[in-house]
Parts: C-alpha cells; structure tokens; sequence
C-alpha cells in the first residue's frame, strides 16, 4: 500500500514512517510539512492513504484535504488533529475522512486504523474486480488471443478475486477448469482417476486439497458480503460458485452466529465457473 505522510512535527513523521514500514508490503512515497508540495505529489503518484495533519501553514490540513479532492483525486484521507473543536472534526467528518486521530497518537489506536483502512481499500478493489466479472465482459470477441484462452484468465481473475490464487490446490483447480473448457464438458464428465494416474484415494486426497482452497474463497467472499452489506450482484454471482445457502452461512459463522459456516460443493464450484466465464 502507498502512503504519503504532511505534518509539521518531525518527530510525528518518524512516528509514522516507522509505524508504517513495519510492514513490508507498504511503501512511503513522501514526506513533507508543506500542503503545496504535498498537493503537486498527490497529483502525479499513487497514493492510496495520505496522513494529513490539521496544523499546516499556509492553510489547514482540513483545506488540503479538500483541495485535493477538486483535483478529482481521492487517496484515503487520515487526517490527525489536536484539540479540535467538535465544529471541526464534524466538517471534516462530512467532507469524507476516513478517520481522525487525535494527538499525541496512540499507536494501537494508530496501528488498528491503519489496518482497518488497508483491508476497506483491497476490499474495495476486489468489490470493482467482482462487479466487472458480474457485467461480463461485453467486447470480450474483439479481444487478439483464442477465446477460451479469454475464458481461461477470466477464470484465473475470479480465483485472485476469491483471494486463493496462491492455494496449493490452484494448479489443479486451473487444470481442472483448462480441461472443462477445451472439451465443454463438466466437472462430472471428467474421470479425475485416468487424467492424474492415481487411485480413489490419490482422487480423495486432490480434492481434499481443492476443498480446502475453496473453503478459503468462501470465507473470502463472506467477509466482502458483510463489508459491502451483501450487495445483490455479488450473492447473485456467488449462488453459481457456492449457493445463497452456504454464504449465508459462512456470514452467520463470521458473526458468531453458528457454530460452522458454509458447505463447499467441489462439483458446483467448478461448474459455476465455467458457466461465469463464458
């Protein structure tokens, strides 16, 4: 994640980009006290998250904030803030800050903010991914490459989406879909024992592996729902992976609702996504 620090206070600065590069996968792309500089960065990187302090001169970090977002750029906004007036953090509430913190920092305070806007913004991203998917594709005949190789990354695009692309059962998953695709046949058509050479319980063990992978996309997929308040397109798209029942489930077990969350279906997982991606 890409962050940009503006505060006044040297040693706040050093607060932050250590508390920020404690992860690794985080990047700092400025620092600077000075909100015109600041604003000439903001307009040429890629900043996802910008910690803004109130106290700037020439004008207030509540204005940069604000000047900012005319520009029509829209990083996440932290802005950090001392002794305000309940006036104030309630403007700068309503001009869409995700959180103000007030000084001095509390670094649990600070750490758990950050991870909370992190996670909004990946799952954000994955929100975008699953709506374009949902769409479809519409010019997806113009596209230079074979169809079903068209077919076959869309396949991979939801797998990244379900958060399981890493899994180590995603090599079969991938060959398993690969083949559905180059005969148009389901998952039930395909005799799993002669394609991988082994045995019924070689077959239990490969699915086993897939299952668990698939167990992880659901649990993916109802941590969105929750995030997103079950948004119609994404339980419309996941009932083909999964069923309405199972993610229902899975966000009940999420909520400590129940004891155990949703069923996986190894056979109308593969199915729905080959039927996804046609």
């Amino acid at each position: 994640m890409n962050f940009y620090i503006v505060d006044r206070d040297k040693k706040q600065q050093q607060l932050l980009k250590k508390a920020i590069e404690r992860d690794f996968d985080n990047s700092i792309l400025g620092i600077t006290d000075n909100p015109d500089e600041a604003y000439q960065d903001v307009l040429r990187l890629s900043v996802d998250i910008i910690f803004i302090n109130y106290q700037l001169k020439p004008y207030d970090g509540h204005q940069l904030m604000r000047k900012i977002q005319q520009s029509h750029h829209h990083p996440h906004f932290i802005l950090i803030g001392k002794k305000l007036s309940p006036t104030i953090k309630s403007q700068i509430f309503k001009d869409d800050a995700d959180y103000l913190l007030d000084e001095p920092l509390n670094m649990e305070e600070l750490n758990k903010i950050m991870r909370l806007t992190i996670e909004n913004i990946r799952m954000s991203r994955r929100l975008l991914q699953i709506l374009d998917l949902v769409s479809g594709a519409a010019n997806h005949h113009t596209e230079s490459f074979d169809f079903k190789t068209k077919r076959e990354q869309r396949a991979k695009s939801i797998l990244r989406f379900l958060g399981i692309s890493g899994g180590l059962g995603v090599p079969d998953i991938i060959r398993i879909i690969k083949m559905m695709i180059e005969q148009e046949c389901s998952f039930d058509d395909l005799d799993l024992e002669k394609i991988y050479h082994f045995d019924s319980e070689g077959k239990k063990v490969l699915l086993q592996r897939i299952r668990r992978d698939l167990k992880k996309g659901l649990n993916n997929l109802a941590h969105i729902c929750v995030t997103f308040n079950t948004d119609d397109k994404i339980l419309e798209y996941a009932n083909n992976l999964y069923s309405f029942e199972s993610v229902e489930n899975e966000i009940k077990f999420l909520k400590g609702k129940r004891k155990s969350g949703g069923r996986i279906e190894v056979e109308q997982f593969f199915n729905g996504l080959v039927q996804e991606v046609e």
